[in-house]
């Protein structure tokens, strides 16, 4: 283990920004993969995102991309290096766009759009990444943490301009499930633990419950009924993965609920770095269940 990769990961544990932000643009370096950093004015603010690219094209059709937004205190780098989503760019030729919140945090409800818009910012990053040639039609969006909620208040938002979302460790507030009436579904991939101490499996005064919320997506795209399946042990790390799916929606297979029974406020699949969040499942990993989600799925724009 690299000590950039200690210093981050007891980073992640004491959630100190500031040096989090001295790597924010040090991606773990991945076999022909690319990156490069933007900056623009949005509203009066100077915002940045970074994209991971192919260094050399796959093909010659446009690539599909991943909008992947950061938990809360985070940075493009870490996130990048916490998913590996960077292998997914090399085996698939797909860009992955990773947007940056003001001081680490995603305004990612109703109620607070009128300080920072960063439902703006994220129009103008996939305004952004459609300029450098990805495919319009497959735009995918997906969060973990505050990223996660980001995600779900964009999908209510803006639904004709991402195909799919993923919501790792997230689920909706009260108000904004009131409030979100999408003109489009929007296809749904969501990941949380029972045992998440920051985003309560049943739900609170603040925020449904995540079967609710995933209900609510299910509703929104036309779903009808659900089925379940228990997913085999694979690893003895004290979790149980359930999978309810929803399976007769106007676009297919499009909600998918992945119920980690002892996991945390945790990215599956990914190293542990901060044992105050709860238990990592290795069971399942979220990057290839996100890509193999969002690959089923186009919007027309």
């Amino acid at each position: 283990m690299t000590l950039r990769r200690i210093v981050w990961m007891v980073c992640a544990v004491i959630s100190c920004a500031h040096l989090t932000l001295a790597w924010a643009y040090d991606v773990a370096a991945v076999e022909n993969v690319s990156s490069l950093r933007e900056e623009f004015s949005v509203d009066g603010r100077q915002r940045e995102v970074l994209y991971l690219y192919p260094t050399v094209a796959s093909g010659s059709k446009p690539p599909p991309a991943i909008v992947l937004l950061h938990y809360l205190n985070g940075t493009p780098a870490p996130m990048a290096d916490l998913t590996g989503v960077a292998r997914l760019v090399r085996d698939y030729g797909v860009w992955v766009v990773l947007p940056q919140a003001l001081s680490g945090k995603w305004n990612a409800s109703s109620t607070y759009v009128k300080y920072v818009n960063d439902v703006r910012y994220l129009d103008e990053v996939i305004a952004h990444a459609k300029a450098r040639g990805v495919d319009a039609r497959r735009i995918y969006m997906g969060g973990y943490s505050g990223g996660a909620f980001m995600t779900a208040l964009y999908a209510c938002r803006r639904p004709q301009l991402i195909a799919a979302g993923l919501m790792v460790g997230g689920s909706l507030y009260h108000l904004d499930a009131d409030l979100c009436d999408p003109t489009l579904g929007t296809p749904m991939l969501m990941i949380n633990g029972t045992d998440d101490p920051l985003t309560a499996y049943g739900g609170n005064l603040l925020l449904q419950s995540v079967q609710d919320t995933a209900a609510f997506w299910a509703r929104s795209n036309g779903c009808g009924g659900f089925s379940g399946t228990e997913l085999p042990d694979i690893i003895d790390d004290g979790t149980r993965v359930h999978l309810r799916a929803y399976p007769n929606c106007t676009q297919g297979q499009a909600v998918e609920l992945y119920t980690v029974s002892g996991g945390g406020h945790t990215w599956p699949g990914a190293v542990d770095f901060s044992p105050s969040l709860g238990v990592t499942s290795h069971d399942i990993n979220a990057t290839s269940l996100m890509w193999a989600f969002f690959q089923r799925f186009s919007r027309q724009p």
